[in-house]
């Protein structure tokens, strides 16, 4: 999965007085108490937040501040409304610079707030209080990979904030009947398992237990390793400890609740393609996916994915989310993409000292 790492020192957050933010409405959260909040009153918001995904889950923001934010110099800032937040973080931009942007950015597949109430009103409240904070910290806005209709994107239609597309993203509809009998039945990939099956006992599992999927992840990262190993593309590999700490502590967080799915593939006991994901409702996210280099003309990679299409279906799965990017692979699966926003809001007036 494509996640980066951007290192850089954040700012230091000042005292809060009487800035900006406050006479919105809005509270601001910094540090200390951004994170005790994510470890309390979050998790109402979220799960009455129809539309969040695991991304916006307490469980994910805590797992990426245990794990990746002292690597990043990043620190948490919770921006709250009445029933509605977003959370952010104080961090270095691709140029160096300090900047605000979501918070977990940018391993995160989707960004938004979340809102235990009408997202339109939440969007009315979240919108100035974002640019009262802009103008409270000194700090430009940088929100890449915001759900296209979601609270953030309606919170952020204001003249003062530039729009552009971002991320491809692509799902297949797992209760579109006709198009999963169409993927299941090619032609090619049942000769491809056929011909996987002579080789030996083939068999799929889907693990969530913690200590099951923790027992298997050196399994997975073996075999992601070994896929991308002298790989000039290979983006965010494992092997330099923050990325492996960041998948454990993923699982330490999520799998507790049945949040993460880890499925293989198995040629006689062997793993010979891996995907790990996340589960929130009827919602799977297809977060990182390895197979053997191998087998690659047998598409083991494919032959898991079909079988995840018809296990998941039938344990209540709707929508099978493959996430970032619109690879080759992908467009096999999906009919059409849709693109993530990046939503951006500078400073007014001329450069000031971040707050």
């Amino acid at each position: 999965h494509p996640a980066q790492q951007r290192p850089g020192t954040a700012p230091p957050a000042r005292p809060r007085g009487r800035g900006d933010v406050t006479t919105t409405g809005a509270e601001r959260l910094d540090g200390g108490a951004a994170r005790a909040f994510l470890g309390a009153g979050w998790e109402a918001l979220w799960a009455g937040s129809p539309a969040a995904t695991t991304f916006q889950s307490a469980g994910w923001y805590r797992a990426w501040l245990a794990a990746v934010a002292p690597h990043e110099g990043a620190e948490p800032l919770v921006l709250r409304v009445p029933h509605a937040a977003v959370a952010l973080q104080r961090c270095a931009g691709a140029d160096g610079a300090p900047q605000l942007a979501p918070l977990s950015w940018p391993w995160a597949d989707y960004h938004d707030a979340v809102a235990a109430g009408p997202a339109d009103e939440a969007a009315a409240a979240l919108g100035p209080a974002l640019e009262a904070l802009v103008q409270e910290t000194g700090l430009p806005l940088l929100l890449d990979d915001v759900v296209p209709g979601g609270v953030l994107d309606r919170a952020t239609r204001g003249d003062a904030f530039h729009r552009a597309p971002a991320s491809p993203t692509g799902a297949i509809d797992l209760g579109d009947a006709a198009h999963v009998r169409a993927i299941l039945s090619r032609p090619e990939h049942l000769l491809k398992r056929r011909r996987l099956e002579r080789r030996g006992a083939v068999d799929c599992r889907h693990h969530t237990g913690r200590d099951e999927i923790l027992h298997r992840m050196p399994d997975f990262i073996a075999l992601h390793t070994r896929q991308w190993e002298g790989r000039a593309d290979a983006v965010a590999p494992f092997g330099d400890g923050v990325v492996d700490g960041a998948f454990t502590a993923m699982v330490e967080e999520l799998a507790p609740a049945g949040g993460v799915v880890l499925s293989e593939l198995l040629l006689d006991g062997r793993p010979v393609a891996m995907y790990f994901g996340f589960r929130h409702r009827d919602w799977f996210g297809g977060y990182r996916t390895c197979y053997d280099p191998e087998l690659f003309r047998l598409s083991p990679g494919h032959l898991l994915l079909h079988q995840m299409i018809a296990d998941f279906a039938a344990r209540g799965v709707r929508t099978l989310d493959l996430m970032r990017g619109s690879y080759a692979y992908k467009r096999e699966y999906v009919p059409s993409f849709r693109h993530n926003l990046r939503i951006s809001l500078a400073v007014p007036g001329a450069s000031r000292q971040a707050a």
